[in-house]
């Protein structure tokens, strides 16, 4: 059994957005591995967020993870950027 890894570009409602507590919540949701706050456009941040899971739950924890991102207060928009088997 394999891994897979998926990497998703978060970007805020507004610039009033806080990214550190929409950070805090990406952290506590399960898969979790790593994150980082990079600029996007025009002064603004986005986050990119990696989560890995086993490949025998990835029909279900991707659904996990994109419906968990979305329910985060301060999420404008989730971008699956990259998704690959370890």
């Amino acid at each position: 059994m394999g891994k897979v890894v998926l990497i998703y570009s978060i970007k805020p409602e507004s610039q009033e957005t806080s990214l550190n507590e929409v950070a805090a919540q990406l952290k506590k949701m399960p898969y979790f591995t790593n994150l980082e706050i990079k600029p996007f456009m025009f002064g603004m941040n986005q986050i990119l967020v990696t989560f890995m899971i086993e490949d025998k739950v990835q029909a279900t924890g991707i659904e996990t993870i994109e419906n968990g991102i979305e329910k985060i207060p301060g999420v404008g928009s989730v971008t699956q950027e990259a998704m690959t088997l370890l």
